[in-house]
């Protein structure tokens, strides 16, 4: 059994073959066609796999086998996948899309210079959440910040948190944000401010003192619904919504 990204159950079967532009994506998901066709589109085109094909089940004798190899309960998690492959074709089953996702990220971690060995494989998640908290992202920040979404969904996070706070617009109480507004400017009054601040004021490791939240301004109501609907559409597109969105908001 290994630990890290790759699945933690596999047992190779046979020599590695190559996953190219010749090797064909059975599947009616369309984030799954999207990043194995990016990962393999410098690959050479020696023979390899003809084709790899997702099942949104896994079947009995299968179930069992897997049991049986690994000494593991039968699969059943909603985000478990099971990977064969074998000859020229490598099957991809889990029992949800979410699961079919994961396997594809699978799929991209076991590769090898473009080369995947023929094997069993089996994954499953062993904790349900596995989340990131963040800053809301400033104006600038939004193009690095869809990277960092497709990053965590790489490493099979699903779910992300949005610290609001001050960065956001009050439009009844604008006290709030003029007082974030001076704290921000005071905590970057000189180079190591914070480090000090975080390292001497408080008895407790703290880690974060939140100006960036926001780049340390604040935006609007409708600045913060826009980014935040595109927080949701990138979470979408790579993850078919199973990236989960949580707002929190600290003053």
């Amino acid at each position: 059994m290994s630990r890290g990204i790759v699945p933690q159950y596999k047992k190779r079967t046979g020599p590695a073959r190559h996953i190219n532009k010749q090797t064909k994506i059975q599947t009616d998901i369309p984030v799954i066609q999207e990043i194995l066709a990016e990962k393999v589109k410098n690959t050479g085109l020696e023979e390899g796999y003809k084709v790899i094909c997702f099942h949104k089940e896994i079947p009995e004798t299968l179930s069992k086998r897997v049991s049986d190899e690994f000494n593991v309960p039968k699969p059943s998690h909603s985000e478990c996948h099971i990977i064969e492959a074998k000859g020229d074709e490598i099957q991809v089953y889990a029992l949800s899309e979410r699961g079919l996702f994961y396997g594809a990220i699978s799929i991209i971690h076991l590769m090898e210079k473009g080369c995947v060995d023929e094997l069993l494989a089996y994954d499953y998640p062993v904790c349900d959440e596995r989340g990131m908290k963040v800053f809301l992202p400033a104006s600038k920040d939004i193009g690095f910040f869809k990277k960092f979404v497709d990053m965590i969904c790489y490493f099979k996070f699903n779910s992300i948190m949005i610290e609001i706070g001050g960065a956001m617009e009050y439009k009844r109480h604008p006290e709030i944000n003029k007082g974030w507004i001076k704290y921000c400017e005071e905590m970057s009054e000189y180079s190591g401010k914070t480090t000090k601040i975080q390292d001497y004021t408080y008895p407790w490791y703290k880690n974060a003192i939140h100006m960036e939240n926001g780049g340390g301004n604040f935006l609007t109501q409708e600045e913060v619904r826009d980014r935040l609907i595109i927080v949701g559409e990138e979470c979408l597109r790579l993850s078919l919504k199973y990236l989960r969105l949580g707002i929190v908001i600290i003053l």
